[in-house]
């Protein structure tokens, strides 16, 4: 098998934890995986421990403005992920526009659900980009084939919004 991961937005401290984990932990072998293909930024990609099975691809469109990201993701990784041969994506973020399946999306921001957030920010520029957010997350977990949330109470306040999973 060959896993795809989309870390193309993981630009956190925490994302860059939480993929180095999963990566380290990874028992390759038990689970008959042959390669993972990850795409990231570069300085994400150097952060991380290289293994034999990891193939780092970082795509230029990740240096560039926020639209050529979101352009790369949706139309040219669908794309690269059939040229390198993957079998299933792993989004590490659940505001992923890519439409690749399977997949499966990783749930780890809940600001935008908390009931009370969207109050602090009244009617500015933080409040649309939150509501932004929060349509493409659930779009993105509504077309996944599975989707992972870090707890059961993020699972149950995500699911009031996006619908049951």
């Amino acid at each position: 098998m060959q896993i795809g991961i989309n870390a193309s937005r993981a630009r956190s401290g925490g994302a860059r934890a939480h993929l180095n984990g999963i990566l380290s932990e990874l028992d390759s072998q038990g689970f008959s995986i042959h390669k993972i293909h990850l795409f990231a930024f570069k300085d994400l990609l150097d952060g991380l421990p290289d293994f034999p099975w990891l193939v780092k691809h970082c795509p230029v469109e990740l240096s560039k403005g926020l639209f050529v990201q979101l352009w790369w993701e949706r139309f040219r990784l669908p794309r690269m992920l059939g040229d390198v041969g993957c079998d299933i994506l792993l989004n590490v973020d659940a505001g992923s526009i890519c439409r690749f399946l399977p997949s499966i999306t990783m749930s780890r921001d809940m600001l935008s659900y908390e009931p009370g957030e969207m109050d602090r920010y009244k009617y500015n520029l933080a409040r649309v980009r939150l509501l932004a957010l929060k349509h493409v997350q659930n779009a993105a977990l509504r077309h996944a084939t599975g989707v992972i949330f870090l707890t059961n109470h993020a699972a149950n306040i995500i699911q009031k919004s996006c619908g049951k999973l």
